[in-house]
């Protein structure tokens, strides 16, 4: 054999190692059962919670029929916006029950290019309609993350409120609540939606979410919880968050800081607001919490707060805290 060949074999055979190595390398490194070493299971008892399912998107069925005369206007989108909104809040259209209205009101809800007002009374006329779809509709709006914060954290409203009060049907309601858990506790990239989720499980006592919220209680970065850390700790008497409540309501009064998600919890990011009459809700929230919870330190918080002149809210506050005491 010349050199030549001899030279081409080698190489081949060279070739031919390095792709078996890499084969055995990718498959064997990656799963547990090739390497038979198992997975580190996370230590975060707030992250034990299975990922619930994406709730798959709304397929609306259409109906032959015109819808009723008195949704027309609702209907029609060359409609001026408030006027549109009015109908759903004047009382002109207290339920739908017919198929074709009801598909109507369902495409407005989960209609991203309507205004978020006009989804939410379009909301709220399903829940006075009772209409059983609707939680599947929330459910889809939720897991698009293409919508904005605003009607994801509305659309979690409705659904926990029906969660609650037992609106939902008895085989949806575990994957609801589920869903809930998930977005409290898997840090949601809205922290508005992330609030709406957390609140009525720690209402109800969710022991993760409660867990959760005592460790944001805590964090001094954590602003954007603060006030419903304090209205958790209120409705629970969770007397050992008093000394982090404390320490909330004795900060500087000052503009409420806008986090990550610009708009997030609205209030004082508003624009065009005088920044000397904006009410910082952590404060208040923080002395609502402390006279609840009996501390006091309360007092001589709220004599403090009577005396600030421009701050009408605080003053209120401090008015009803003292009749409290």
């Amino acid at each position: 054999m010349n050199q030549s060949w001899t030279l081409t074999l080698g190489a081949l055979g060279l070739t031919l190692a390095l792709l078996i190595a890499g084969g055995l390398w990718r498959f064997g490194g990656s799963n547990p059962s090739f390497n038979n070493q198992a997975e580190t299971p996370s230590t975060n008892p707030l992250l034990a919670e299975p990922e619930s399912p994406v709730a798959p998107a709304v397929q609306l069925p259409t109906h032959p029929d015109p819808i009723s005369p008195k949704l027309a206007a609702l209907a029609d989108r060359s409609q001026d916006g408030k006027d549109r909104i009015r109908l759903l809040v004047d009382g002109s259209i207290p339920f739908v029950d017919k198929p074709q209205d009801v598909v109507l009101i369902r495409r407005i809800v989960l209609d991203p290019s309507e205004s978020d007002t006009l989804r939410n009374e379009a909301a709220n006329l399903l829940r006075r309609s009772q209409v059983v779809e609707r939680h599947d509709d929330y459910l889809a709006v939720i897991a698009n993350l293409d919508e904005g914060y605003r009607f994801r954290s509305f659309a979690v409203q409705h659904l926990a409120q029906d969660w609650r009060d037992g609106s939902v049907a008895e085989a949806q309601a575990a994957a609801v609540e589920a869903r809930l858990r998930h977005i409290a506790l898997d840090e949601d990239e809205h922290l508005a939606v992330r609030r709406e989720a957390i609140w009525p499980l720690a209402r109800e006592g969710d022991d993760q979410v409660t867990a959760l919220a005592e460790g944001l209680i805590h964090d001094a970065e954590a602003t954007w919880a603060h006030d419903l850390c304090c209205r958790i700790a209120k409705a629970h008497g969770r007397q050992d968050w008093a000394d982090a409540i404390h320490a909330i309501a004795t900060r500087p009064r000052e503009k409420r800081e806008a986090p990550a998600d610009s708009n997030c919890c609205g209030g004082s990011s508003a624009p065009g607001r005088d920044p000397a009459a904006i009410v910082e809700p952590n404060r208040l929230a923080a002395l609502r919490a402390l006279v609840a919870l009996d501390d006091p330190r309360a007092k001589d918080l709220l004599h403090t707060a009577a005396a600030d002149e421009a701050n009408p809210h605080a003053q209120g506050l401090a008015r009803w805290g003292l009749e409290q005491l």
